[in-house]
Parts: structure tokens; C-alpha cells; sequence
């Protein structure tokens, strides 16, 4: 099933420890049936960028579509 991230951004926050923006504006689309690979130096966003596609994560902005499903982000806008 295809993924598709559009203007995704999100801030991480785990009890005393608040990261602002750990993602700014990512748009990305993995096609159905692709292998693809995260990669990238510590506290780039990888993780951080999947438990948004898992859903663990809600983004601040922007919308997640996993098949026919679309998870929008806590502060986008419903217009």
C-alpha cells in the first residue's frame, strides 16, 4: 500500500524532554510495494519520522496517508 506524507511537522516530547520540531515540513511518497531505507546521522528524525507513519507520533501539521486511510495532523487546517 502507498504511504504519502505531505508538509508534516511534528515536535517530540517525552516527559521533561521537549525536542521542537524534529520534523519540519516532510513530504514524501513510498509506492506500494517499494523497499525503502531511513538513513541519517544521530537526531536527524528517523525515528521519529516512522512512529509518525505508525502512527505512535501525531504530526502538528500536515497529513498522513497510509492506503485509504489519512491521519491529519493536530493543528491542520480543516478548511
Amino acid at each position: 500500500m502507498q504511504i504519502k506524507l505531505e508538509h508534516i511537522t511534528a515536535d517530540y516530547i517525552l516527559g521533561p524532554i521537549h525536542s521542537p520540531k524534529v520534523l519540519n515540513d516532510v513530504s514524501l511518497t513510498l509506492p506500494s510495494g517499494s523497499f525503502t531505507a531511513v538513513v541519517g546521522p544521530t537526531g536527524a528524525g528517523k525515528s521519529s519520522l516512522l512512529k509518525v507513519i505508525d502512527g505512535i507520533l501525531m504530526p502538528g501539521s500536515g497529513r498522513v496517508h497510509v492506503g485509504s486511510f489519512t491521519f491529519p495532523g493536530i493543528m491542520t487546517d480543516k478548511h
